[in-house]
């Protein structure tokens, strides 16, 4: 239980929502984009859940095993062909839409966060369009070879795909994005550590730990999450204070935001 309730700190670090704040026109919007934000979270995550407990009362245990097809079941059970069809295109296209944003900001974020800003700062943006594309198809291509890796394993239910990929981001961009907000001895070799750190953590705490002595039991209900994120946030923390305190690059990080502030 403790494991399925931390899955919402995700939400702290998440790239896909933290760059709808980027996209802000002012401060005065934050709050706002806060407001709709946890609404819409709160509707959809309630929506899911009702239509679960819903589905085994009228289903009356007719789901089987496979308790994920509720929504098809369900469908087909109250609506006409018509509306069935219409239900699982709508489901298709939010799975499509999701996947397609997240395809997009890992490819940019290889090619402008990385190669372009770390590697060639004075490479010109139109020259990324290109690299951006392949870079694209090529992550699509390495998801599919690794679902069809892990698809024969124990658990291949869809859940345990989506959340394995959310304990995945969260392990890794919310100890940095976290930290970079509200601590100003975070450095950059800590931020780096920290998500590296996250990223090994998940597959480390979802396929070995389970199987450790003592401790294995415990891990495997609480999940990959809440370990691998306080992996994250330990590496960060020790790196930072035994590190060299960059301080030329957090004045320089205060001048940008205090001159963004006074624009707007």
């Amino acid at each position: 239980m403790v494991g399925f309730v931390l899955i919402g700190v995700g939400f702290m670090g998440s790239p896909q929502i933290f760059v709808r704040f980027l996209a802000l026109r002012d401060e005065k919007e934050i709050n706002q984009g806060a407001a709709v934000a946890i609404v819409w979270t709160l509707l959809a995550d309630s929506g899911a859940v009702l239509i679960g407990m819903v589905g085994r009362v009228i289903l009356d245990g007719n789901l089987g095993d496979d308790t994920e097809d509720v929504l098809p079941l369900l469908s087909e059970y109250l609506f006409n062909p018509l509306m069935v069809g219409l239900m699982i295109a709508i489901v298709l296209a939010a799975i499509m839409s999701t996947i397609d944003s997240l395809l997009v900001l890992a490819a940019s974020a290889y090619v402008r966060d990385y190669h372009q800003q770390v590697k060639n700062p004075a490479l010109p943006d139109e020259s990324l369009i290109g690299m951006s594309r392949i870079t694209t198809i090529v992550l699509a291509l390495v998801a599919l070879v690794l679902v069809y890796f892990v698809v024969d394993g124990p658990q291949t239910n869809v859940f345990w795909f989506v959340i394995f990929g959310w304990s995945g981001i969260s392990a890794t961009f919310v100890p940095t994005i976290t930290l970079s907000l509200f601590w100003r001895r975070f450095t950059r070799m800590g931020a780096i550590c920290s998500m590296v750190t996250g990223f090994l953590a998940v597959p480390i705490f979802s396929f070995w730990a389970p199987s450790w002595p003592v401790v294995g039991p415990y891990l495997k209900k609480l999940t990959e999450l809440p370990p691998a994120v306080a992996a994250a946030f330990i590496v960060g923390v020790l790196v930072s204070l035994l590190g060299n305190q960059d301080t030329a690059s957090q004045e320089q990080a205060d001048d940008d935001l205090n001159f963004a502030s006074e624009r707007n």
